[in-house]
């Protein structure tokens, strides 16, 4: 064997460990995430913090930056959230997630699981997620478009939706209230939201802020079936409960669940580009806007 093979050799073995590290430590931070939503019933608990995790990975592989630090970053995101209300300075939730954080992260640098920069590439994307208007790091704008793309596909949809109803308490639909905008209408500001319909709409204006290539490939996925959702209740305005929406979006969402469970079971993790190529062709199978068609919608009305 040569000495370049050697090394060749060295690198890999290195870089299999350090593999094998990382899932440890990925595992740790996920029990973790765990431990913080058990008594936490918002939507932006451990559902919600999956799907950030899930696409921060994508979205890492598919641009080719640090996957380790997107994921962990996605799964931290929102630690703050069950502190917020109850916080005696008034601080938002992502400054609040790098102070629940930050001790525990601490705790992984000292027993060599993370590096000094990890730590800071980590904490500052925690803290700074809901700032639009940050001077981007490439960890930052990673966790920011997952966090945006978590409200799109069936489940995300289904997530948010029930958030606004059970969380927010808001009404489905207030007369006169637009439900499609069009394209080159101004981005909705929060300010104007007065129903769960307005609030898809300024969500579906996040697609104007996305930051990464690999994010703007999966929102390119989940756009027609986010505008045939909102087609469909268009043609419904007069059905305002909200149940009966969540209700039909219920089982796209627990197949969505289940398909994507069979699919990762047997899915090969390469670390590679080519792992964001096959999960944007599962996407794009499963995210097929004819589950919220008229027919469908009908069938689903006379059960």
């Amino acid at each position: 064997m040569s000495e370049r093979q050697k090394i060749s050799a060295e690198e890999v073995g290195d870089f299999s460990k350090q593999a094998q590290k990382d899932r440890e430590t990925l595992g740790i931070i996920k029990g973790k995430t765990k431990e913080q939503f058990k008594d936490f019933s918002d939507y932006h608990g451990e559902g919600h913090t999956e799907l950030v995790a899930g696409y921060a990975k994508l979205i890492a592989l598919g641009d080719d930056k640090d996957v380790f630090n997107a994921e962990a970053a996605g799964w931290t995101h929102d630690w703050g959230r069950a502190a917020e209300e109850h916080d005696p300075a008034k601080r938002k939730h992502a400054e609040l997630s790098g102070v629940v954080s930050r001790d525990f992260y601490r705790k992984l640098y000292e027993e060599k699981r993370i590096t000094a920069i990890q730590y800071g590439e980590i904490q500052r994307a925690v803290r700074r997620h809901s700032l639009n208007k940050e001077t981007p790091r490439e960890t930052l704008k990673i966790v920011r478009d997952a966090d945006r793309l978590s409200r799109f596909g069936s489940l995300g949809l289904y997530h948010n939706i029930r958030g606004l109803v059970e969380d927010w308490k808001l009404p489905f639909y207030v007369e006169g209230q637009p439900v499609i905008r069009s394209d080159d209408a101004p981005v909705m500001e929060m300010k104007e939201v007065k129903c769960v319909v307005d609030v898809l709409n300024f969500v579906f204006d996040f697609r104007k802020l996305l930051e990464t290539d690999a994010g703007r490939r999966l929102f390119k996925i989940f756009e027609p079936s986010y505008k045939a959702f909102l087609k469909l209740i268009s043609n419904h305005v007069d059905i305002k409960d909200p149940q009966t929406w969540l209700d039909f979006l219920k089982r796209y969402a627990d197949a969505f669940k289940n398909k994507k469970e069979e699919f990762e079971k047997d899915f090969q993790w390469t670390g590679t580009k080519t792992d964001f190529e096959e999960w944007l062709k599962f996407y794009e199978q499963i995210e097929d806007p004819q589950m919220f068609s008229e027919e469908n919608f009908k069938i689903f009305l006379k059960k």
